[in-house]
């Protein structure tokens, strides 16, 4: 998987301190000079993992629609981990404030 980055020169997304930059992000990844691109690994991986796993998965799941649906949710997913990622620390600090 760290290969697969590397070969299309995009880095991981940077944090970015906002909510609606935080799902920004997930789509557009940082190449080496530090500009954005299309993270073109993330959008070959997700859609051909989810088409390769049709061939072992059961008949009522091994179907476009399926496929399509679980790189939606992986997109989706992605969103959501990054923007928990970023704003945990946040909301830790804030709920939690006694704790320390």
């Amino acid at each position: 998987m760290e290969g697969r980055p590397a070969l299309f020169s995009d880095l991981p997304p940077a944090a970015s301190g906002t909510a609606s930059e935080c799902g920004y992000y997930d789509f557009p990844a940082h190449n080496r000079d530090g500009q954005l691109m299309p993270a073109f690994a993330r959008y070959m991986s997700t859609p051909g993992n989810n088409f390769l796993s049709n061939s072992w998965r059961p008949d009522s799941e091994a179907n476009t629609r399926s496929a399509l649906l679980r790189t939606v949710w992986g997109f989706v997913g992605l969103m959501g981990k990054n923007t928990f990622t970023e704003f945990w620390p946040d909301l830790q600090r804030h709920v939690f404030h006694g704790k320390e």
